[in-house]
């Protein structure tokens, strides 16, 4: 849609308040490489709640919500979701967005929010998987060294931003959700030139999104700190560096399946 969703039925400044008020500080905020060339015409939301977004190119619309965010005391993390609007790709580029775009475009938008305070991180590529791999030194596969690449080019221009760098799928024969396998991250770290910028990141995820082996072991929720700590965990309690987790959630709290996972992932959290 070139635009959060929402904004088919919600006015944007209402929906930023909202987040306020709910308690918030940070926005996580995806786009794609193929977003920031739109004209006008490409961006799909509903102009007659907002107006303010009349005739704003996919840029115009990431520095209105930039700057909605700043003036709520909000903090962004810019996520390159997928490289183009039609699909998730494994790994960090593909043939319409080769690495060099990939690249130029974070560089891009290193310098255009360079110095601005709402803006505090790049999380590069949104759930490296199938064919990422980790350690292994392939120049087209391995996300840790083009992790370096592109974090190392972002550090040059916005030095103060953190950069935020997910797992990936597999790590030898152990899978794991999409983008939250750090499990050879201890052995094969990420190096930046500025090392104290390092954030990796994990997305995980309940039986309500898929159900895996973990889930339906028989000391489930016993289990769970365990696979948590071996995947991702373990870093920020080895002091190797912190950890984000970058998505999670569903829509139960309660004594199911779906809610006794998250209610032991809150907690493992706090």
């Amino acid at each position: 849609m070139f635009a959060p969703l929402g904004l088919k039925t919600r006015n944007v400044d209402d929906m930023l308040d909202q987040i306020v008020a709910a308690g918030f500080n940070t926005l996580r905020l995806p786009f794609s490489n193929q977003f920031l060339d739109t004209t006008p015409d490409h961006i799909n939301l509903n102009f007659a709640i907002n107006p303010y977004l009349t005739g704003l190119t996919g840029l115009g619309l990431l520095d209105y919500l930039v700057s909605g965010a700043g003036r709520r005391g909000l903090r962004v993390i810019l996520d390159r979701h997928r490289p183009t609007a039609d699909g998730q790709s494994e790994l960090w580029y593909t043939p319409q967005v080769p690495e060099e775009r990939w690249i130029k475009d974070w560089v891009m938008l290193a310098q255009r929010y360079r110095g601005n305070p709402a803006v505090i991180g790049a999380d590069l590529s949104n759930e490296p998987h199938g064919a990422a791999t980790w350690g292994d030194d392939n120049p087209a596969t391995d996300w840790r060294l083009a992790a370096e690449r592109a974090r190392n080019a972002i550090l040059d221009v916005s030095p103060r931003w953190l950069i935020v760098i997910e797992g990936v799928h597999r790590v030898g024969e152990d899978t794991y959700w999409w983008g939250g396998n750090l499990a050879a991250a201890a052995d094969s770290p990420v190096r930046l030139s500025r090392p104290e910028r390092l954030v990796y990141s994990a997305h995980d995820y309940g039986p309500e999104e898929s159900q895996q082996a973990w889930h339906q072991g028989p000391t489930f929720p016993a289990n769970l700190q365990d696979v948590w700590r071996s995947h991702w965990a373990y870093l920020q309690h080895d002091n190797v560096a912190p950890v984000f987790i970058g998505e999670f959630g569903g829509r139960s709290i309660g004594t199911d399946p779906e809610g006794v996972w998250q209610r032991n992932l809150i907690a493992f959290l706090e």
